[in-house]
């Protein structure tokens, strides 16, 4: 039982440390947050980094894990219904075109939605911030992402894949992007800036370009250079 309460004591306190650098290194970044930044948002002692992540590197970096993990969680359904559209021999292109409009909804939801600010921000100081060549967060968001999207615009659309690629960061980065700088675009059309969540007629104004992009990538392929 002693055993069982102290290692539930030390899950609790670790929990409290990552759910504390999530906070403070996605507001600060990686050189700005001090070991004593997080002990104290954490509620435990400063001993406590060490003793569950031996210094602030291991600390951030499981933070970026857990970011990753979750995103993971959420995408799984939308890569494993694009693995299947894959798997045919023939992919057709209203096949592709749905699977991409279930990924890009899941990214405007990351990028736009309040619960996943520190998750997109974290995506930020990995690149700005990279430790260890770790890049979790990054790997996910950016590279399974922009490649599963990829594969459906090249198979679906008979794009060469280096050409699919391109638009794939094209989208998926706009996407992003309008996340990661919302106060610029909240400046831009006039909103408040102290709103926590972007006007939805911005979101559905975003998906109905790439909307468009799609369709005429589908319809028309690439012009040539």
């Amino acid at each position: 039982m002693d055993g069982d309460s102290k290692e539930s004591r030390g899950e609790a306190t670790r929990r409290k440390l990552i759910l504390a650098g999530i906070k403070l290194f996605s507001k600060y970044g990686f050189d700005s947050t001090t070991t004593r930044m997080l002990a104290q948002h954490a509620g435990v002692n400063l001993s406590s980094i060490s003793f569950h992540f031996s210094n602030k590197v291991a600390l951030y970096n499981a933070c970026l894990q857990l970011i990753a993990d979750k995103a993971e969680d959420i995408y799984h359904e939308a890569f494993t219904n694009a693995e299947n559209v894959l798997a045919n021999e023939e992919v057709g292109c209203e096949e592709a075109k749905a699977a991409i409009f279930e990924i890009m909804n899941l990214q405007f939801n990351v990028a736009f939605g309040k619960r996943y600010r520190s998750s997109l921000m974290l995506a930020y100081w990995e690149q700005v911030n990279p430790t260890q060549g770790i890049h979790p967060v990054t790997n996910l968001i950016f590279s399974k992402i922009e490649q599963t999207v990829a594969k459906l615009i090249s198979r679906g659309a008979n794009i060469p894949y280096k050409k699919a690629l391109i638009a794939s960061r094209f989208l998926n980065g706009g996407i992003v992007s309008f996340g990661e700088h919302s106060i610029l675009v909240k400046y831009s059309i006039g909103a408040a800036l102290d709103d926590e969540e972007m006007p939805q007629w911005v979101r559905r104004q975003i998906f109905n370009h790439m909307k468009c992009f799609i369709n005429e990538l589908f319809e028309n392929g690439i012009a040539e250079e």
